[in-house]
Formats: structure tokens, sequence, C-alpha cells
């Protein structure tokens, strides 16, 4: 019936089948089942801690099959925190998922309540890698734990539940939910004067004002979040949060400062993001902030620089698994290759990530992305395409509310419209409209970009003066960037202008 290996007291043993095995094992009692599993858990917790380090989840089965119910618990916690750790992000749902079961033998109460919280925390977590932040699950789980921590009262762990709801309604691009969960982050944090906590506030605050175009306060805060930060004080951070929030709180810095801007203080900031996510280690940390690195690449009109961001994070993406970083860096490489002549490489990339990107139910940034597609169709001359795409960003940024690039869909839609032979009247309406939302939301980029091609517009018709007056003001602002593109073209055409008056 078996097979031995080896000689006693050294030996191993295997059933001859599997279906011999599972005729044995039920011909015994449950309480002789019971006392064998307790005694083999037992037994490699005091003779083989190797395996209770490495693989938790073997003495989680046999405390589960035991009816040892607090034990097997925490193995299977324990199991699901390391495959998290580890980036193997199905296993510990998995993991998680049978914790959640063996709890329903607690008796209802206090202890039941941690045990569950716990799990469900670690449940929100792999399930918003392995799904998408956005996956309805991701917010079940997530506002379970919110009504455990309700139960338990001041002591329940809420910076975990409150960021991975802050992340789930953000990334929904629910942003009036999101906010709120950013201040109650906050105002925990200042309650309980723990800087971990303000620092994390800080850095969701940031991150509710660029996606909703208060970018004045999302500098302040990201600033702030930023002098906070202490590495060594902070690194468990990113065990709660997902990622390191002081290397984030330097990335908001830097979209911030680009679309108020300051381009070259974007730049060191972004310069800083990427070197404190190399130190975390973290991969998730690090993706985040190379995707990051390489939109504000995508806004410096530097395509080179966003194809080299996006690559970079597309194998660390592949190296551990993160679908969703993944899928954001694909729509950046595919306008990236457009850009740079590659359009019949570029698109099918593009497509690839930006529908890879919606199946997670994502809808953050929806309107940047629809705009990259739609640039990259403009670009290889499929002009119907372009507009289409550009519809449904604006259809997108009217449904969210969100402000990031609404004045710069404002622009390409005059852009666009002249493209198609529309009247310039039409395209000047959408100029006007690109202008008024970046000067509402102090955007000084987007306000220059707006006005610079308002100013061209002009200049074809021949309101030379008018042309002048308008961009003038807007490029004699800046006190930096002269070395990107949108200030040189400025600059040009300020020059032509200037010699069309003469």
């Amino acid at each position: 019936m078996v097979f031995r290996r080896g000689s006693p007291p050294d030996a191993t043993y295997t059933f001859k089948h599997a279906l011999v095995q599972d005729a044995a094992y039920d011909s015994l009692l449950r309480s002789k089942r019971s006392q064998l599993h307790t005694q083999i858990a037992r037994e490699l917790q005091e003779q083989f801690p190797t395996i209770v380090e490495t693989e938790p989840e073997v003495l989680a089965r046999h405390y589960t099959a035991a009816g040892v119910h607090d034990r097997a618990i925490a193995y299977w916690l324990a199991a699901a925190q390391l495959a998290s750790a580890r980036f193997a992000n199905t296993e510990a749902v998995g993991h998680a998922q049978k914790g959640l079961e063996v709890l329903r033998a607690l008796p209802e109460g206090q202890v039941r309540d941690q045990h569950e919280l716990a799990l469900q925390i670690t449940l929100g977590w792999a399930l918003a890698a392995a799904k998408g932040y956005g996956a309805p699950e991701v917010g079940v789980t997530f506002s379970r734990g919110r009504e455990l921590c309700d139960r338990m009262g001041p002591s329940a762990p809420m910076l975990p539940v409150l960021s991975g709801l802050w992340v789930y309604w953000i990334m929904r691009a629910r942003y009036k939910d999101s906010g709120e969960m950013a201040e109650q982050l906050l105002a925990l944090g200042q309650q309980s004067q723990n800087s971990g906590i303000v620092v994390s506030g800080k850095m969701t605050m940031a991150g509710n004002g660029v996606f909703t175009g208060d970018f004045a306060n999302a500098l302040k805060h990201a600033e702030a979040g930023l002098e906070r930060y202490n590495a060594r004080e902070h690194a468990m951070l990113t065990k709660d949060f997902g990622f390191d929030p002081g290397a984030i709180c330097a990335d908001w810095s830097a979209w911030a400062n680009w679309l108020l801007g300051y381009p070259d203080r974007s730049q060191q900031r972004a310069n800083q993001a990427g070197y404190m996510a190399q130190q975390t280690q973290h991969p998730l940390t690090i993706a985040t902030v190379l995707v990051h690195s390489a939109i504000i690449a995508h806004f410096r009109r530097a395509p080179q620089a966003t194809l080299v961001h996006a690559r970079a994070a597309i194998v660390v993406c592949d190296q551990v698994g993160i679908p969703l970083r993944k899928a954001e860096a694909q729509i950046l490489e595919g306008w990236a290759l457009t850009e740079l002549g590659e359009a019949e490489a570029g698109i099918p990339v593009l497509e690839a990530g930006l529908s890879a990107w919606l199946q997670m139910g994502t809808e953050i940034a929806n309107p940047l992305w629809f705009s990259l597609l739609a640039l990259a169709y403009e670009r290889s001359g499929r002009i119907a395409d372009a507009r289409r795409e550009l519809s449904r960003a604006l259809d997108a940024m009217t449904k969210t509310g969100e402000g990031l690039c609404e004045a710069e869909l404002h622009r390409l839609d005059a852009i666009f419209r002249l493209d198609a032979g529309e009247p310039p009247e039409q395209a000047e309406h959408c100029l006007r409209k690109a202008i008024q939302v970046s000067r509402s939301q102090s955007a000084k980029s987007w306000e220059l970009r707006a006005c610079t091609s308002l100013a061209q517009l002009w200049k074809r018709q021949g309101k030379i003066e008018q042309a002048r007056n308008l961009l003038t003001p807007i490029y004699a602002w800046f006190p930096e960037g002269f070395e990107t593109k949108d200030l040189q073209e400025a600059r040009i055409s300020l020059a032509e202008l200037g010699r069309s008056a003469a």
C-alpha cells in the first residue's frame, strides 16, 4: 500500500495511489484525525523552524484540519502576508480567503473582529495588486475593514484601511469619496500626532489635488509630506500603504510643479522621487514612480525620455507581476513610439495597454489616456479616429470631474477642428475655453500652450498685435524651463510675430 524510501529513522513513506491515501484518511475517526494533524503541526513548529518561516500555509492546513481555529487563522494570515511580500498576489488572496473561511468557526466578539480585520486588510491589498486597485472586490474588502474599525474603536489600525479606500476610490475616479478618505487620514495623523500617518495623509491630499485640478493645494501637501518624511522612521508605511508615501510625495510634487509652470523644479522632484523609490527596493513603488516619470516626460513633450521610463517600468512589472502599472506603461510607450515616427509599432501597443487598463475597472486618468490615443491617431493621419478618442476623453472628464488635463483637452479639440477644416471661430472658442480653465487652475504650463496655439491662429488671420498681447505676458511669467518644447515654441512664435509687426 505504501512505498518506503531510505532506511529508518530517516525513511520517507508515500502511498502507492492517491485513492488509497484518501481511503486510509477517511477511515480515521475525526478525533484521531484531529489529534494527528495537531501533532504534525506541533512537530513542525518545534523541529522545522524553516518550514514555519517560509511555508506557514503548511501549518495552517494542519491546524485547519485539526480544528485549532485560532492557530489556523494566524498561520493563514502569515502565509498571505508572506505571499504578498513576494508579490505572489494570487496565492496571497487564496490564503487570506481560507483564513476568513476558518474564521466563521469562531464566536463573535473582539478577538474574531481583530483576526478578521487583519485578514481583510491583507486580502484587500492582495486583490488590488492582482486585479487592479479599482476592482469591485477591493472596495468591498476595505469597506468591510472600515466597518470592523468602527466597531473596534480608537485602537483599530485605521491607516491601512483608509489608505485602501482612498486608493480604491481615486482609481474609480470618485474624487469626492477619495477626498473624504484623504481628509480623514490627515485628521487621524494630526489627532494622534503620528508623523507617519500625517505623511500618508499629505500624500493622499496631494494626489487628489493633482487629479481634481487643485494644483496649488496639491503642491502644498506634497511638499509638507516630503518635509515630514523620514525614510528610516517611516519604512514600515510601505507595508500599510502598498507603496512608499515619501517617494510618492516627491512624485506628486513633480506633477504639481510642472502644471503650475515650474518645469525645472518638476524635473528635480521627479529625479528625487526616482532616487527615493530605488532606495526602498520596493517594486510597486519603483514601478509607480517610473510610470509617473514617463507622464512628466510626456507633459514636457519629450517622447524619448517617456519611452525610456515606460520601458523600465514594464521590466519591473514583468519581474514581479504588476498588471495595472504595466498597462499604464504600455500606453505611454505606444504614444512615445508614435511621436518618434513609429506609429505602426506604437499604436497597437498603446491600444493593448489601454484595453488592459479599462478591463481592470479603473477610471482615473482616462481623459489623459484617451487623449494620448487621439494624439497617436492624429499623428498617423487618422483624423476621424483622433476626434472620436478626444470626444471620449472629454466625455470621461465630464463624467468624473477630473481636472488634470481639462485645459489641454479643449486645446486639442481646437487643433483637431482645424485639422478637419472646421471654421476657425469654433477652434478659437475651444482655445479661449482652454485659457479660461488653465487660469482658474493656475496651470501656467497649460495656459502657455493654449495661448501659443491661439496666437498662432490669430497670426494666420492677420491679428498680429492681438496675438502678441496674448502671448507676451504668459511667456514673460516663466522663470525657468526655457529649454522645454513649449517655451521654445512660444519664443519662436513671439519672434515671428515681432517680424510680422515690423
